[in-house]
This record gives structure tokens, C-alpha cells and sequence, in this order.
């Protein structure tokens, strides 16, 4: 899963209960290498959320990683749990059904508690208890179409009890069995698939002795979630995902188009590059405003249809859509991800990572239903707003209403390259904790040595002359 403090989280539980956990992985491909490097482990915990790159959930491509590990004779004792977000009719979860993958958990519809995760594990479920999720959504893209009816239905609706059932077992043996179940299909006017293995026999014989329960989502004892991992799990999107040591994400988001964000993402790149970092500044939105400033700072001069330009000491990065953001956090020590208005954003969930998430907004009264829209459509903690140009009783006014979320002033200025006083503040405020104060002085430091150096150097070459 993408998220480690939720899988660590999980970890610690799990080996509460006796459970040996080899490995946490966050990617398609470390999956793969630590299956070939574990291959004796019982089995996969997988979220869903480990599709999603550069904000592009690819769960075609992650079905395909798992019917692969399916396939593979070495993995073929390996059970899968798949934690979901994607609700119930949505072709991946009919697909991964189709794979033989019954242990499904759904986000907000399935219950679970650490001892359901570990049952899975131990007693897998059948495919009954996962039916539901052949039901497919036609409305949701997919590659392929999984609406059509299978070829073969069957469907019982028996009256007879499990003891006829026994009976006729004992009776007539399998055939027995078998023409109960085609008897009672029939009455439905149904017609079943002529010839049935044995071992297709006793997996119906497993099937239709649960036929008399509802069909749900959840069949394991109701249990009180330990340490309300269900809870967490609903919400793990505000968690913070670790990236890379070193590297401070600052997403600056807007509540409605035009709302200064692209303005504030630079005007906070140009801070900190003032102050001795190295900042990255990423376009995370299709507004190509970052091909426009490129082509006014640069004119003919130089290769426009790069996707990366340097302007004021601050690194651009235009968007594509092959962006690697994973790429340019390893380059800086802080990076700046401007999503525009967010709901649009195709990088949108990144925003939800950022250890500081700034939202850019008005203070003006008739403009607060845009902020509560923010609010509803995107239930993220920890919230710093700013508002460009608004007096100090406008951002008391918007503060109260908003009950909690802080609010800060962004000076304007003629150009998002420079900085004001009160822009300054607020930023040295905001961002405190992820200083590093040493950075600048280092900076000085190191003008200066470079300065003697060189004058030393006049000096000796002077005399040797």
C-alpha cells in the first residue's frame, strides 16, 4: 500500500496477534521483488491506492500484476486480501474476482478488524461471499466490457434442506448430488452446464450449502476494530506518506480558479530560494502558465518545449503528463506543487501528502461558499489558508467563520517574484519548524571563503609577476 503509517500501523497489530509481517511495500515493482525474494510468505495484504501514479489510478495494471503472481507456480499458495477503494461496482474488483481473489475488503462498506484481516488469511473465503462484486458499474471506464452475463448461470433456489441434500449424496453418490442441483435449477426454467468435474462438483456442493444465508459483503463475527483501524483507514488520505528524507513538500491549492495560487506557489519558491534552498517549483495543473511565463522570460532565445526551465534562481517544472514528480523530490531540498483550483488537478492526491498544504481564497463574505465547497469535496486536515491582499479585519472575520482552520495574509506585489514584508512573515511563520537555519549562513559563509580565495590568489600571482 502507498501509505506506511497506515501499513505500520497495521504491522504492529498483526504481530500483536502472532503474525510475522516479511515486508511493507509501495509499489507495483518492490511487490514483485520482495515475492521473489519471500517466496514461502502465506500471503498479500494489498490496498488498492497501490495503483495510483502521478495521481493516474492504473488498476488495469495492477490486476495484471496479480494475475501474473497468480500464475506463477512458485506463488501459487499465496493468498490475497485486498483492501479497496473503489466501491462496490467497479470493474476492478469484478476483475480481481474473476482471478479467484475473494478476501475483499471495500472502504466504508466492509467492517474489518484486525482478526477478519488474519482470517482471511487463515480460511479464505469462497465465492459466494464475493458475488456482489461481479455486479459492474457500466458506467465507469474500463478496458473491457464485464456487464454481459457469464455463459453459464447457475442460479438455485432450493426448498429442500440440507439433509435431503446429504441424502441424496448418500444415495446416489455425486451423480446424485448433481441431478439435485439440476432439479432444482430447472424449476427455474434454467439450463447448467452439461458435464461437471468432480472437483467442480464438490466446489458447488461448498457453494450450495451456504445458499440459504444472505448474501453480504462481510461474513466474519462482528469484533471491535482495534485501535479503530477502520476509522483510519477512511481518513488515510490526511495521513502524511514519509517522501524523501530531506525533501519538505509545500502544496498550495486554490478553492476556485483565479485564486492566486499560481501567484503564492511562486511568490513562496522565490522565499525560500532567498533564504539558501534549493526549491523546485512543479506545475500540477493544465493551466500551462508555466509555458507562458517561460516563453515571456525567454522569448526565441531558447528550446520553449522543454519541460524544465531555471528563472530567478527557482527550477520550473512544467506539466506533462509524464511527469515523474518522484524524480524531482530526490533534487531538492523543498518543492513546490502548484495545483491550481484542486478538484481539476490531474495530481490532485498529492496534495494530500504535502507536509504543508496551503489553500489559496478570498476573505470576501459572498465568497465563503467556495471554501465551504473546498471543504466538503475535500476532507483534508491540517488546512492553511491565505488570502492575497485582504485587511487584518477581513482575515479575523474569515478566521472566525471558519472555526479552527488558521488564515494568513500574502502581500501583494507587482510581480510574484518579489516579496513583500508581510509576504515574508507569513512565510517565516508557516514554514518555521522546516527550517534549517544554518542553510543561509552556509550560503554567506561560503561567498565570503570564495571571496578571499580570490583575491588571495590576485594577490599571489601579483607578486610572482
Amino acid at each position: 500500500m502507498s501509505n506506511v503509517d497506515f501499513a505500520k500501523g497495521l504491522r504492529s497489530e498483526l504481530s500483536k496477534q502472532g503474525v510475522k509481517v516479511a515486508s511493507i511495500v509501495t509499489t507495483e515493482e518492490d511487490l514483485l521483488e520482495d515475492l521473489v525474494n519471500n517466496p514461502n510468505v502465506d500471503g498479500v495484504l494489498l490496498k488498492s491506492d497501490l495503483a495510483i501514479k502521478l495521481g493516474e489510478a492504473r488498476l488495469e495494471i495492477l490486476v495484471d500484476v496479480i494475475e501474473g503472481i497468480r500464475k506463477a507456480p512458485q506463488f501459487k499458495d499465496i493468498v490475497f486480501t485486498v483492501l479497496s477503494d473503489e466501491k462496490i461496482g467497479h470493474p476492478f474488483l469484478a476483475e480481481i474476482v474473476e482471478l479467484g481473489v475473494y478476501n475483499i475488503f471495500v472502504k466504508g462498506q466492509s467492517k474489518f478488524t484486525i482478526s477478519s484481516i488474519i482470517n482471511t488469511f487463515e480460511s479464505p473465503r469462497s465465492f459466494s461471499s464475493a458475488a456482489i462484486y461481479k455486479n459492474v458499474d457500466s458506467s465507469v471506464p474500463w478496458r473491457r466490457n464485464l456487464t454481459k452475463n457469464s455463459t453459464v448461470n447457475l442460479n438455485f433456489e432450493l426448498n429442500k434442506s440440507n439433509e435431503s441434500i446429504e441424502s441424496a449424496k448418500q444415495k446416489d453418490g455425486k451423480n446424485g448430488f448433481f441431478q439435485l442441483l439440476k432439479q432444482a435449477n430447472s424449476e427455474r426454467g434454467k439450463k447448467i452446464k452439461p458435464s461437471l468435474t468432480e472437483m467442480e462438483l464438490e466446489q458447488l456442493e461448498a457453494e450450495v450449502s451456504e445458499v440459504n444465508k444472505p448474501l453480504s459483503v462481510e461474513t466474519v463475527p462482528e469484533e471491535k476494530p482495534i485501535e479503530n483501524f477502520e476509522d483510519i483507514w477512511l481518513k488515510d488520505k490526511d495521513i502524511v506518506r514519509p517522501l524523501i528524507v530531506g525533501t519538505v513538500v509545500i502544496g498550495v491549492a486554490g478553492v476556485a480558479s483565479s485564486s492566486g495560487c499560481t501567484n503564492t506557489a511562486i511568490n513562496v519558491a522565490k522565499f525560500l530560494t532567498e533564504m539558501g534552498y534549493q526549491v523546485g517549483l512543479v506545475e500540477c495543473n493544465t493551466s500551462m502558465d508555466f509555458d507562458r511565463i517561460h516563453s515571456l522570460s525567454e522569448g526565441e532565445k531558447h528550446n520553449l518545449k522543454s519541460y524544465t526551465y531555471s528563472l530567478k534562481g527557482i527550477e520550473h517544472y512544467k506539466y506533462r503528463e509524464n511527469l515523474n514528480i518522484n524524480e524531482i523530490f530526490t533534487n531538492f531540498e523543498y518543492v513546490v506543487l502548484d495545483f491550481g483550483e484542486l478538484k481539476y488537478s490531474p495530481l490532485y492526491q498529492e496534495f494530500y501528502r504535502a507536509h504543508i498544504k496551503l489553500v489559496c481564497c478570498s476573505a470576501d463574505e459572498w465568497k465563503f461558499y467556495l471554501i465551504e465547497n473546498f471543504l466538503i469535496e475535500h476532507e483534508v486536515s491540517d488546512l492553511k489558508f491565505v488570502v492575497p491582499g485582504a485587511s487584518v479585519k477581513w482575515l479575523k472575520d474569515l478566521e472566525g467563520r471558519l472555526k479552527g482552520n488558521k488564515v494568513y495574509p500574502i502581500g501583494v506585489t507587482d510581480s510574484p517574484y518579489l516579496l513583500s514584508t508581510e509576504s515574508e512573515n507569513t512565510y517565516k511563520n508557516l514554514f518555521a519548524k522546516y527550517f534549517k537555519p544554518q542553510q543561509k549562513r552556509n550560503v554567506v559563509t561560503l561567498a565570503i571563503t570564495s571571496f578571499i580565495s580570490i583575491i588571495t590568489t590576485v594577490l599571489v600571482l601579483m607578486w610572482l609577476l
